[in-house]
C-alpha cells in the first residue's frame, strides 16, 4: 500500500527533478484523496499512504518553489460506482486493511 501510494510517487519526483530544475521549473502533480484528511475505518493502510502523500506535497512545494517546480495534490473523494459499492458493503474486502 505505502509502495504504490507514496514511495513510488516519492522516487518518481526525485528523478524528475533534477531535470525540470534544468529547464528552468516545472510542475509535479499527485494523486493523494480525500480519504487523507477523513479517514474511514478500515482503510487505515490506504488512508496514512495518501496522508502521507499530501505531507510529502506540502514539504516538496516549500523545498522546491525557489527551482520554479510547483507541487500540488489532488484530492478527490469516492465516486460511487458498483466496484466501490460492493468493496464498501463487503467486509471479507477489508480483511487486510485494518490494523
Amino acid at each position: 500500500m505505502l509502495n504504490a501510494n507514496l514511495t513510488d510517487s516519492y522516487k518518481t519526483s526525485r528523478l524528475v527533478i533534477p531535470m525540470m530544475a534544468a529547464n528552468g521549473g516545472g510542475a509535479i502533480i499527485s494523486i493523494a484523496a480525500a480519504q487523507a484528511f477523513d479517514p474511514p475505518a478500515l482503510q487505515s493502510a490506504y488512508a496514512a499512504a495518501k496522508a502521507g502523500l499530501v505531507e510529502l506535497t506540502k514539504s516538496m512545494a516549500a523545498e522546491l518553489a525557489d527551482r520554479h517546480i510547483g507541487v500540488h495534490a489532488i484530492c478527490p473523494g469516492l465516486t460511487l460506482t458498483g466496484a466501490v459499492r460492493t468493496a464498501v458493503q463487503s467486509p471479507t474486502n477489508h480483511k487486510n486493511q485494518s490494523i
